[in-house]
């Protein structure tokens, strides 16, 4: 009998529910999600979040507690990657820079070539097969993935409590907490994104920043760090020392910087890439994309679903540089970069090229820039003379940010030395 009324009950609730003697409804498709539109506004205009020291946007105990020990808890392996730090818990954000795309999203290039740069291009994808991002560089690629460089980005400065800086000489500083990593492009140990140095000698302080990324003592690489050096500056509370490494170049950047009232020396200290850096204020800058490309969700472009170097805040060191400027050349000015100082792609026929320009070109004034020659200040002017400029895949190519709006820029690419002509460029 209680067999009997029970199985009563549950045919009464089922008809209740409305699901007796009822056809099976076929499951709820989840809906594609549509591109992201982007309004006249986020087009035309751009904003900066102002620093704001007092605040506390996400969460961060106030006032902050004492870390533990450096060595208390911690841990350098499963930790969670995050991929938009300004989304995060406990990540305080203390400056945040939106910078719009030019380019037009119904302007997508395939890259298809002939010839022999075509078949160079063909092994090149084939080499490149199953890595990641390889197919944005190659025809296989779908037309999102061919967004890369199409993206709207950001750049931004977090703040996090009790935090990390990786050690090592080639990809450095990533910083993480006891829980999660914070890999952004140049400081992204791929593939799993986990600190490099298991352990090892820590140098504990109060608050610090970096500006490290990878390859840190090759000098475009370290040259190409600028933009975010002069952001962290606009940016950092005052008190803040950042951690630079000891390139040839840094005693002219930061003199340059001085110069200007944009930093004081005194903040500098030595980056030592055998130590693991532990602060209780850990500042770190870093950079945000946006597209088909990386599933209409920002993203902290540890993979180079975005153009990285279209992500630096180029257009700010070009805006302070560049606004005051008044052409005093007659003539449009042809620049041509010579590495006969470099121990590596220089153009074999130089002095060729220079004679073809002046030829084919007789209302241009054609400078030849040798880098061993000119300072920081003097390299600024002359890139900001520049009309066009011609140059190899190089260190020289760093200086882009000075020259001004609407130039040119030709880049001759190559093949070999471990990178393929157009893949690598």
């Amino acid at each position: 009998r209680k067999k009997k009324k029970k199985k009563k009950t549950k045919k009464k609730e089922k008809k209740q529910r409305g699901g007796f003697n009822q056809k099976k409804q076929p499951p709820t498709p989840t809906p594609t999600p549509k591109p992201r539109a982007r309004s006249e506004w986020e087009r035309l205009e751009t904003w900066l979040v102002e620093p704001d020291l007092s605040g506390n946007r996400t969460g961060l105990p106030t006032p902050e507690a004492a870390c533990p020990g450096a060595n208390d808890g911690y841990r350098a392996d499963g930790l969670r990657v995050v991929s938009d730090p300004t989304l995060e818990p406990d990540v305080e954000i203390i400056a945040d820079k939106l910078v719009n795309s030019s380019v037009s999203r119904d302007t997508v290039v395939v890259p298809v070539m002939t010839g022999r740069p075509g078949q160079v291009h063909a092994q090149h994808c084939q080499n490149k097969r199953g890595e990641e991002n390889w197919r944005r560089q190659c025809p296989e690629g779908s037309r999102d993935e061919h967004m890369w460089w199409t993206c709207d980005v950001r750049q931004f400065v977090a703040k996090v409590h009790c935090g990390y800086l990786d050690a090592d000489g080639v990809i450095p500083c990533m910083a993480y907490d006891r829980t999660r990593t914070f890999p952004v492009h140049g400081n992204s140990p791929g593939p799993r994104y986990q600190p490099r140095r298991r352990g090892g000698k820590f140098v504990t302080l109060d608050k610090v920043a970096h500006n490290l990324a990878v390859y840190p003592m090759a000098t475009a690489h370290y040259f190409n760090q600028f933009p975010r050096l002069v952001y962290l500056a606009m940016t950092l509370p005052p008190d803040v020392p950042i951690l630079l490494a000891n390139h040839r170049l840094r005693n002219e950047i930061i003199a340059f910087m001085a110069k200007r009232g944009w930093i004081d020396p005194a903040r500098i200290i030595n980056w030592d890439q055998s130590k693991i850096y532990y602060a209780k204020s850990l500042y770190f800058a870093g950079e945000l994309g946006i597209s088909e490309a990386t599933g209409n969700k920002w993203d902290s472009l540890r993979q180079e679903k975005c153009s990285w170097a279209m992500a630096l805040p180029r257009t700010l060191v070009q805006q302070m540089f560049t606004k005051d400027y008044v052409q005093a050349n007659a003539q449009p000015v042809v620049m041509v970069v010579h590495r006969i100082d470099a121990g590596s792609r220089r153009v074999d026929n130089n002095d060729a090229l220079v004679a073809a320009l002046e030829q084919t070109f007789p209302n241009c004034t054609v400078r030849v820039f040798i880098g061993r020659e000119h300072d920081i200040e003097d390299t600024v002017k002359w890139f900001g003379e520049a009309d066009v400029l011609l140059a190899p895949h190089g260190a020289a190519l760093g200086f882009m940010p000075f020259l001004r709006p609407g130039r040119a820029v030709i880049e001759f690419g190559y093949t070999g030395g471990g990178m393929s002509f157009p893949g690598s460029f």
